[in-house]
């Protein structure tokens, strides 16, 4: 049985901080537009992450070690044919043949992480499943994270990645090393150990994209090390490698997103007015009124069933059960006019909430 819904009904971060809150562990598939992910639980915490958006035909963290030249594509080939053989952790054969050691593990795994819920979380439409399960959390390959802590960290890069982009605004830019003067000879030693990784990889011939996978620190810290180094003149652009490198999301400025979101408003106003202009009476508003407010009922109960699942691990037999959980008023069971939604617990243990015309 899984907790399963709409991205556009319950948002991700909200799943994401039931799921901490209620310190489950399990398994939480994420599907949009063709890709998918699997978000790792354990007691609430972010334990690993497969996105098998970003290479469809080949395993995530092989890859990713390929891409970041931590292994050859024939040791990555060497590897598969063990991992199939006695279906080991592929993470684990490659400890066991001296091809990774546990830091570069970790680090994979890490960028992973952070590359993926980058992504996923701002996927508008899709569907999720969160499924219970025990899981064994291995310490030695990935680190265990609290949920919150990357959440904020995650949608602070979001926030601020667009300034990022003024400067770097492709992926196939190509940077080159300045000579050194006196002062930036002396804030060789002040740069950040990000800064220091990205320096080194800067050669003239390694695009943006090439340095991100080299790195294994992934976009946004990449691109702010760069940002840093143009802003210091320790690096210049020199070229721009169009293929196959894609540009980054085009970013709105905060006027666009003043008049985005107020024109949708300006235009029901416009349709409220004209309704009322023409309307003979006020009745055809109120009935849309309620199935306004309905709708918004209706997704409060499917949000309190979600929270009922997460908290037992099962729906209710009955609504009045949320009731007795606190998780909604008794007048939330009815529609306006004192209809009650229709609520049936399936055999497979989930349930069909019914919405019924007004």
């Amino acid at each position: 049985m899984a907790l399963k819904g709409k991205i556009d009904d319950f948002g991700l971060v909200e799943i994401f901080q039931l799921i901490s809150q209620q310190q489950r562990s399990g398994v939480l598939t994420i599907q949009s537009s063709g890709k998918k992910a699997d978000v790792i639980f354990a007691n609430g915490m972010i334990s690993k992450v497969s996105p098998f958006y970003l290479s469809p035909k080949r395993d995530p963290f092989g890859d990713t070690g390929v891409k970041a030249r931590l292994v050859t594509e024939e040791e990555l080939q060497r590897a598969l044919e063990i991992h199939n053989e006695n279906l080991k952790n592929l993470e684990e054969v490659f400890l066991d043949i001296n091809l990774l050691n546990i830091n570069q593990i970790q680090k994979i795994n890490n960028y992973l992480l952070v590359e993926t819920l980058y992504d996923v979380l701002q996927w508008k439409s899709g569907d999720y499943e969160f499924n219970l399960k025990e899981i064994e959390h291995d310490k030695r390959l990935s680190t265990i994270i609290a949920t919150e802590h990357i959440l904020l960290d995650i949608l602070r890069m979001i926030d601020e990645e667009p300034e990022l982009y003024q400067k770097i605004p492709h992926f196939g830019i190509v940077f080159q090393k300045n000579p050194l003067d006196e002062k930036t000879l002396a804030g060789i030693d002040e740069l950040t150990f990000n800064e220091k990784i990205i320096y080194r990889l800067v050669d003239g011939i390694k695009t943006t994209q090439d340095i991100i996978y080299q790195s294994v620190l992934g976009r946004y810290n990449t691109l702010k090390a760069l940002h840093s180094l143009l802003e210091g003149h320790f690096i210049k652009k020199i070229a721009t490698k169009k293929e196959p490198y894609l540009k980054p999301p085009i970013k709105k400025n905060c006027w666009q997103y003043v008049f985005y979101g107020i024109f949708p408003i300006l235009i029901v106003l416009l349709m409220l007015w004209l309704r009322l202009l023409l309307s003979p009476s006020l009745s055809d508003d109120i009935a849309s009124y309620k199935k306004v407010f309905a709708k918004t009922q209706f997704q409060k109960i499917k949000n309190a069933l979600n929270v009922y699942f997460l908290k037992t691990g099962n729906y209710p037999v009955s609504l009045e059960d949320l009731v007795y959980a606190g998780l909604i008023k008794k007048d939330d069971l009815t529609y306006p006019g004192g209809v009650k939604y229709g609520y049936h617990l399936q055999a497979d243990g989930g349930y069909r909430l019914e919405d019924a015309p007004l």
